[in-house]
């Protein structure tokens, strides 16, 4: 059974325009549901009175964003309910989502995005004590250090992030409904998301992002344009190149 509490988390309770227009959607179409805003200070006495076996690695965490990452999936565990990022716009009850849960008989719902075909962490709905959460804790720490992230986005993404949740789900293949046909079909690869049906929507408003975010989310979203232009070069560069034989005077 999945509890009919809304969490999402930010530095402090003081919220960015955009946010307070994501707290104000869950809170004003969800009004039978309890709605959690975590902080910073919040997260860490949590993972401390609760998991002080983290606290050591959530405090080393080199980002914020990180710890913000990480903590969603003990707080799913703890509590259950749903996890959405202050970025996403609720456009209607989500009482009729859970009812769909209950006809399938699950307890696990993550977000898959339609676009790039892989699971992310920024809308989760869990029952309390998923069995699928400690797995990922497991990973948590196996995935601390990465040595191939050269960049702070990889780095995010794989130690903390989508690319950690897609890793666990595809390795233990936990039942669960892809969230995806029906649900949101906008992706960070949308300019303009547009979805009169959908239950969400996301601004992909990138409140973490830096420059190389930026430019890894160019490339996988535009990775056939990419292509084609570097197929062209390279065509165009065998076509003039000059012949490397001379005639002899």
């Amino acid at each position: 059974m999945i509890p009919k509490i809304i969490h999402q988390t930010w530095k402090t309770t003081e919220l960015l325009p955009h946010m307070k227009q994501s707290q104000h959607s869950f809170v004003q179409l969800n009004p039978n549901w309890t709605y959690i805003l975590w902080t910073d200070k919040m997260n860490r006495r949590l993972i401390k009175t609760y998991f002080p076996w983290f606290l050591e690695q959530y405090d080393d965490y080199e980002y914020n964003i990180q710890r913000a990452d990480a903590v969603r999936y003990f707080i799913l565990w703890l509590y259950g309910g749903i996890y959405a990022d202050t970025d996403i716009i609720c456009k209607k009850s989500l009482d009729k989502l859970l009812l769909e849960f209950e006809d399938l008989e699950q307890d696990l719902g993550i977000v898959r995005s339609s676009n790039l075909d892989y699971y992310s962490n920024w809308f989760m709905i869990s029952s309390v004590r998923n069995s699928f959460w400690p797995r990922v804790w497991q990973q948590l720490v196996e995935n601390k250090k990465c040595t191939y992230c050269i960049t702070r986005h990889l780095k995010i993404m794989t130690t903390t992030g989508p690319l950690l949740i897609d890793r666990c789900i595809k390795k233990y293949k936990p039942p669960l409904r892809d969230l995806q046909a029906g649900f949101n079909d906008c992706s960070v690869c949308d300019t303009q998301c547009v979805c009169n049906n959908c239950y969400i929507i996301n601004t992909n408003a990138g409140q973490w992002n830096s420059w190389d975010s930026k430019i890894m989310n160019q490339l996988l979203c535009k990775w056939q344009y990419i292509l084609l232009l570097v197929l062209v070069v390279f065509i165009l560069l065998i076509t003039i190149h000059p012949c490397n034989s001379h005639n002899q005077i």
